[in-house]
This record gives structure tokens, C-alpha cells and sequence, in this order.
């Protein structure tokens, strides 16, 4: 016969069975909060930085901060009291104000001279300027400004153009009338060449009414008592100063003359106007 055993050791082996799945959960519940805990810890190490970034909130609270310590320097004496601009002729104090961007009073660690030069070289008559920070409250502006060269005359409008053919201004130009005017699409690059040989002859240049580019290639003058000199494609001062001495031996240009031709290197070709062409043979007839 089987020995007998006591009810309770079977009730405990039964017991331990059931207790194994139990413990086993118990303990992955126990791990999958310890490394749901990390990761979320990782996540904010992580993506909290970025979330900062992208709402905007470092951004807001940095710019805050910085308008802050602007202030702060302002209210001890770091704030524009004053702007110092040379050099302007044309350039009016309201453009020169305006094109700075300037306020009296603001803090001067907020001024940036290189947007501020930027700014005044888009006027039409500053050519380059220099902008500096003089601490703790000052402003000053150096402007070079264009020199006014002739009056280009396209489509049958002006517009004033520097030495270096850059359009200042299209309007206002009266006061400019004693410049000469240039005429071509491409007039105004080549001009400045055209004008240092003119103006080695200054008595002749004084004459000169206009200059007219003729295909692309050479110029034409037109003098102010209305007579065209026609000039060579090269060698534009020596037929520019046989003109002068011309002028100054015959005073060629106070004839009746409606053309003068330099373009033969050689001679020089005129033509005389069709009223004193007929003056001189009823002159002879008679």
C-alpha cells in the first residue's frame, strides 16, 4: 500500500504551479516601466531641444533678452544723439536720414552701419559712402557723390548720367543744360572715353552740343552754331587736334560750313552750307 501524504504538500505543490505565471508577470511589468521610464527620458533629452527650437520659444526668449540689454546700454549713455554727414552736395539730410534707417535716441549697439551704407549708395546721387559707429552716441556718414558727365538723350527723353554712365536722375535737369548731350543705346559707356579727347582741346569742347554714336562703330559732333564733325573710328585725338589747329589758323567753324569730315586720316573734307554755295557762284556770275 502507497504510503499517504499529507493533503497539504499537494496543495502547496499545486500552489507553486499556479504562482510561476504570475511571477513572470509581475516581473515584466516591472522592466517594461523600467524602460518605458528611459525612453521617455531619452525622448525629452532628445526631442526636447527640438520642440523648444521649433516653437519658437528660445527664439522669442532670446530676442527678448537681447532688446533688454539694448535698453539697458541705451539708459547708461550708449544711445544716438547725434548724425555727422560730409561730403553731400545734392544729397539732401531727410535722404541721408531716411536711407540710414536712423531714429535720435535709439540705442547705438542696435545701428548696423553695413545695412546703413548699403542703404545710402542706392541714392541716386551717392556713388559710395562710409558709415561708422563714433561710441558712445555718434553717427558719422562719408558720401562721395556722382559727377554729373551729359545728358543722354533716348527715345527722344534726357537723363543725367555720371562719368561712369550711371543714371542719376531723369527729372529736374535745367540747371543741367550746359552738358552735352550723348546719343545711343551705347553712348553712355563709351562716352567717358570720347570726353577725355574732347576736353584736351577745351576751347573746341566748348562747342560741342552733342555727340551722336552712328552705328555702333564711331561719333558724330554736333556744334552748337550747328555744323557736324564726323569722326574716325581710330585715331579720334589726332583728327580732334588737326581739327583745333584748323579752328585756331582759319577759324574754320565760324564759316559756312554744315560738315566737316576727319575721317580720311590724311585730309580733312568740308562742306560748305547751300546758301553760301550759291552766294559764291552768283558772286562769280556777276
Amino acid at each position: 500500500m502507497p504510503p499517504l501524504r499529507p493533503p497539504t504538500s499537494r496543495r502547496r505543490r499545486d500552489t507553486g504551479r499556479k504562482m510561476r505565471p504570475r511571477l513572470l508577470a509581475s516581473r515584466w511589468l516591472r522592466a517594461s516601466r523600467k524602460f518605458a521610464g528611459a525612453g521617455l527620458a531619452l525622448g525629452i533629452l532628445i526631442g526636447g531641444p527640438a520642440w523648444i527650437w521649433y516653437s519658437g520659444w528660445a527664439e522669442r526668449t532670446l530676442e527678448r533678452v537681447y532688446l533688454q540689454t539694448l535698453e539697458a546700454t541705451a539708459r547708461v549713455g550708449f544711445a544716438v544723439t547725434d548724425v555727422r554727414a560730409s561730403g553731400r552736395r545734392e544729397t539732401s539730410r531727410k535722404q541721408v536720414l531716411a536711407a540710414l534707417g536712423l531714429r535720435i535716441g535709439q540705442p547705438i549697439f542696435a545701428f548696423d552701419p553695413y545695412r546703413a551704407k548699403a542703404g545710402l549708395e542706392r541714392l541716386a546721387w551717392v556713388k559710395t559712402a562710409i558709415v561708422e559707429r563714433r561710441l558712445p552716441d555718434t553717427v558719422l556718414v562719408s558720401i562721395i557723390e556722382r559727377i554729373p558727365m551729359a545728358l543722354w538723350q533716348r527715345n527722344g527723353k534726357l537723363a543725367l548720367i555720371d562719368r561712369e554712365g550711371v543714371i542719376i536722375q531723369k527729372h529736374g535737369l535745367a540747371r543741367f543744360a550746359d552738358l552735352p548731350v550723348v546719343v545711343g543705346d551705347d553712348a553712355p559707356a563709351l562716352a567717358p572715353d570720347l570726353l577725355r579727347i574732347l576736353r584736351t582741346q577745351p576751347k573746341l569742347f566748348r562747342r560741342v552740343e552733342a555727340m551722336v554714336r552712328v552705328g555702333g562703330r564711331r561719333w558724330d559732333l554736333r556744334m552748337k552754331n550747328g555744323i557736324t564733325v564726323r569722326l574716325p573710328e581710330q585715331n579720334v585725338d589726332r583728327a580732334w587736334a588737326r581739327l583745333a589747329e584748323a579752328e585756331h589758323r582759319q577759324k574754320l567753324l565760324r564759316r559756312d560750313v554744315i560738315l566737316i569730315d576727319l575721317r580720311l586720316g590724311d585730309r580733312m573734307v568740308v562742306r560748305i552750307a547751300p546758301d553760301a554755295m550759291r552766294r559764291r557762284v552768283a558772286g562769280k556770275d556777276t
